[in-house]
């Protein structure tokens, strides 16, 4: 009897420690929801913002926040998830009740918050200069490519690796991948050709694109493989071809004009694609296209910073740019380039290595000048840090970026997963 009266009063405890743990994870996201509306009374505009930093919500000791804004109808959705380990989490939708705190987080929000980074060494792929990575949508298949040497392939989410040796020894620049990790993209420095594989990276074709004077930077897939897009900078090559039919044939899009590009990315169908410079020039430092590479618009408000790493969402609204300079910051869009929001929390880094999930509300990116990992659950406001990594240059994660492969420049590739 008192084993059974014991049972029940852990039972009633325990209700009655998570029935506190969601009063307190209500009571915080109704305070950042007043602050909302507070902003919207302040605003000249009558808007909500278009970041929680923008208001002057961060995550508090106890809850973690994500918002997404809908320019078009001056709408929000704020999650707020528990930091306790039953992670209770609840949501807002303006445009169905501003008042109402309904279970779960909107649509497109993490349910958890990462609390344990594992980094994994991943000695089987040998010590190299590693200049790019590629994953698959679920983080199985696994891309590299160093500066020197074969490309590498992982079919166990970087257990074992095979070095290709049909993709020849090349001095590569950047890979891509399909989101089942079947077909890649391989591109190297001096000369016009890109390299494709249709059986995860066994069998290599060589693609002549344009010319003989152009120097290949970085190369984005579509989730299908065929639509691809590649970045070129210096001589009569400085800038974008693409191809809808796997790298059949090219075409290769002046009217972007020469800029030095150095970045690239598309969304999962290939229509909408962001690209950055790092060198400059009147002709852009971040531009974007939404009609698979056709026509391009410029992100003027960003004025002249020049940039490195870029990173899209599947649909092609959210956009990230990370700058070159040491004394730039991280910018974000979240309606497709029009307008831009400049990212405080990571202070002045040169991202060099940058992506994010399906959704854009996770980030991840790496700083070219400290190796420091940088991760974010609420599309670029807040953000993790880890610093043992010196010479990481770049990573790409699986398509809810739980999972990513990193690169370093003077060592292994490194694994990183979040429980």
């Amino acid at each position: 009897m008192i084993g059974i009266l014991a049972a029940i009063t852990i039972v009633a405890f325990n209700g009655v420690q998570q029935r506190a743990i969601e009063a307190g994870t209500i009571s915080e996201l109704k305070q950042a929801t007043n602050k909302l509306a507070a902003y919207r009374v302040e605003s000249l505009s009558d808007r909500y913002p278009m970041s929680l930093s923008d208001a002057g919500i961060e995550n508090t000791d106890s809850s973690n926040f994500q918002y997404t804004y809908d320019d078009l109808t001056n709408t929000y959705c704020i999650s707020a998830v528990s930091n306790a380990a039953s992670a209770p989490a609840f949501h807002v939708d303006s445009s169905v009740d501003e008042t109402s705190f309904e279970p779960s987080v909107c649509a497109g929000h993490s349910t958890g918050v990462p609390l344990i980074a594992n980094f994994t060494e991943l000695t089987n792929s040998g010590s190299r200069s590693w200049r790019a990575v590629a994953s698959s949508d679920d983080g199985t298949k696994l891309a590299a490519v160093p500066t020197s040497g074969y490309v590498y392939t992982s079919n166990d989410s970087g257990a074992t690796w095979t070095q290709q040796t049909g993709s020849g020894s090349r001095s590569w620049n950047s890979i891509a991948s399909s989101a089942d990790g079947s077909r890649l993209i391989a591109v190297y420095t001096s000369l016009p050709y890109a390299y494709i594989s249709t059986d995860s990276g066994i069998t290599w074709s060589q693609n002549i694109m344009y010319g003989s004077t152009m120097y290949p930077q970085a190369v984005a897939s579509s989730t299908d493989g065929t639509k691809l897009a590649i970045a070129a900078k210096y001589g009569s090559g400085d800038y974008v071809y693409t191809t809808s039919n796997g790298g059949s044939t090219w075409a290769r899009n002046t009217t972007i004009g020469p800029s030095g590009w150095q970045s690239i990315d598309s969304s999962a169908d290939g229509t909408h694609l962001i690209i950055s410079s790092g060198g400059g020039g009147s002709n852009g430092y971040i531009k974007y296209s939404h009609d698979s590479g056709v026509t391009w618009s410029n992100a003027t408000s960003e004025g002249t910073q020049s940039r490195w790493g870029v990173a899209i969402s599947d649909d092609g609204q959210i956009m990230y740019a990370g700058p070159s300079s040491p004394t730039g910051s991280l910018v974000r869009s979240t309606d497709g380039g029009a307008t831009w929001t400049t990212l405080t929390d990571t202070g002045d880094n040169r991202w060099r290595g940058l992506d994010s999930s399906a959704d854009g509300s996770i980030v991840i990116g790496v700083d070219r000048n400290t190796g420091t990992v940088y991760y974010s659950t609420d599309s670029g406001d807040t953000w993790d840090t880890y610093t043992d990594f010196p010479t990481m240059r770049y990573a790409a994660c699986s398509s809810d970026c739980r999972e990513a492969i990193l690169a370093d420049s003077s060592g292994y590739l490194h694994r990183l997963t979040f429980e």
